[in-house]
């Protein structure tokens, strides 16, 4: 836990004396190399986090305050593959660390440096305020306007509203007291509460239209940070409501049919901005097909979806902003000498990367809609007819947002594939991202071991893992890549021949 702590002040710490630096190339490089200390500093604990089921703390004291920080397992994952998202997206901004003022450089740290705290809270009061640094330090990079500041804070008042019914009811606003003392309408505060909040910074951004790191960091630690304060309350709400469960599933699909169809306009970056909704949108269809497990206690239904809420949120890290930054670097145009053209990685790499929106093989979001499925398709074991009939519609919406993702997004590929530069750089910016993703899709029985930890204590120590399910899906997405392969170089040979 220390080395956590110590992460999290070196993001903040860097971030501030990058401001005494002059010359711009030498800040960048500070940034990037303090990125990858705490990458480093916080993925070795969260590792051991994700195998093991213990937890972590340390606490100390300012004056009447006791600042503490939990590593626990709902949020070891996020923090692992978080830290490693920040490391590669500065690694693939540095035009923007060149070009920005040193002040937003400054925010950009302080709004990272408050998620991780986010992550670590325990304390009610200190959750809400890391929460509001978080997105003020966002809002202020976006130069949003003054209608977006309140919003976000009226989000924020419905969660610290949320925790004085739990005070009320419970006597503490301690996290590790609170186990099955949350109440539906302080469940409902807090949900309502948080899409504000991130509505809030969505809609200032759209009004930005400008690609930089505040639209990756967003995309990958903000959206992430609002989806993990739903997973972590309803672990502290053991009873949910069914009229709540359905409010989630409504929103979910909401959203995700919003974002698909609002991917039809625009240039790439926006599409992809906007397909990305699909995936947080699904997200929280897999959040209300968990909570149903939880009210009918059917293990399956409930353990598949929690597992796929996890895989969803991994591809939002990982993939959505390496998608955007793909995009991005497609667009730009420089000469590629003939010794480079053996090696198209931009092309490859941004068709593969658009497997994340589509939920198609080998990407992990193939996995992830797997288990979202599966979990569906357990839920019929249970002898409910309303319940049964809810999923079948789930199961069929579900599909027709797929079918529509896969369809407004013909042209993104098109555009990404379009043009670029391939120089060899790029395969270590953006492979990182690619490989990360690769191997959660092409191994997901070996990635969902990264889950096990946080869904075995979910699920109150009850362990199901679909291993079976997971390993026919690694052999469908090596399948996959093996047959794009063979055509590849069929494709390769043929053109050769004509010549």
């Amino acid at each position: 836990m220390t080395l956590l702590l110590t992460a999290l002040c070196l993001y903040l710490f860097s971030s501030l004396v990058q401001m005494l630096f002059k010359n711009t190339s030498v800040r960048y490089y500070f940034i990037l190399v303090s990125s990858f200390i705490c990458a480093c500093l916080a993925g070795v604990p969260a590792f051991k986090a994700v195998r093991s089921l213990s937890s972590d703390y340390i606490n100390f004291a300012a004056g009447k305050i006791n600042f503490t920080f939990v590593l626990d397992n709902i949020a070891a994952p996020i923090i692992l593959f978080s830290s490693i998202a920040v490391f590669l997206i500065v690694l693939n901004c540095k035009k923007y660390f060149l070009e920005s003022g040193k002040n937003d450089i400054a925010l950009c740290g302080i709004s990272v440096a408050a998620f991780f705290a986010l992550l670590c809270s325990v304390n009610a009061a200190l959750f809400c305020l890391y929460l509001d640094v978080m997105l003020l330090s966002f809002l202020f990079l976006c130069k949003a306007a003054k209608k977006y500041f309140i919003l976000s804070q009226i989000g924020l008042l419905l969660i610290a509203a949320a925790f004085v019914f739990i005070f009320k009811q419970s006597g503490t606003i301690e996290f590790g007291r609170l186990y099955g003392a949350i109440s539906p309408y302080a469940f409902a505060l807090i949900l309502i509460g948080s899409l504000a909040c991130v509505s809030a910074a969505f809609t200032a951004y759209k009004k930005e239209y400008n690609f930089n790191m505040p639209l990756l960091l967003f995309s990958s630690v903000g959206i992430t940070s609002i989806a993990y304060i739903l997973v972590r309350f309803l672990f502290l709400w053991q009873r949910p409501e069914e009229f709540i469960t359905y409010i989630i599933l409504v929103t979910g699909f909401f959203i995700a049919y919003r974002g698909v169809l609002s991917a039809n306009t625009g240039n790439s970056t926006d599409r992809i901005w906007n397909l990305s909704c699909k995936n947080f949108g699904l997200m929280l269809v897999a959040l209300a097909v968990s909570m149903f497990g939880i009210i009918l206690r059917h293990l399956p239904t409930m353990a598949s979806a929690l597992f796929a809420v996890y895989f969803f949120m991994f591809n939002q890290i990982i993939g959505i902003p390496a998608l955007l930054i793909s995009a991005v670097t497609s667009e730009e145009t420089a000469p590629i000498n003939s010794w480079q053209r053996f090696l198209p990685s931009n092309k490859i790499y941004s068709g593969i990367l658009l497997f994340t929106l589509f939920s198609l093989p080998p990407m992990s979001a193939f996995a992830a809609c797997a288990l979202l499925f599966n979990s569906i398709l357990a839920g019929f074991e249970i002898k409910n007819i309303v319940f049964a009939i809810l999923l079948l519609l789930s199961l069929v919406l579900c599909i027709v947002i797929e079918i529509f993702s896969v369809r407004s997004g013909a042209e993104i590929l098109q555009n990404i594939t379009a043009g670029g530069s391939d120089r060899i750089y790029r395969l270590f910016r953006i492979g990182g991202f690619v490989l990360i993703l690769l191997f959660a899709g092409l191994f997901p029985h070996i990635a969902v071991e990264f889950f096990v930890a946080p869904v075995f204590v979910f699920c109150g120590g009850n362990l199901y893992v679909p291993q079976v399910m997971l390993s026919n899906i690694s052999l469908i997405n090596i399948s996959f890549v093996m047959m794009f392969l063979g055509v590849y170089l069929l494709k390769i040979l043929f053109v050769r021949g004509n010549k």
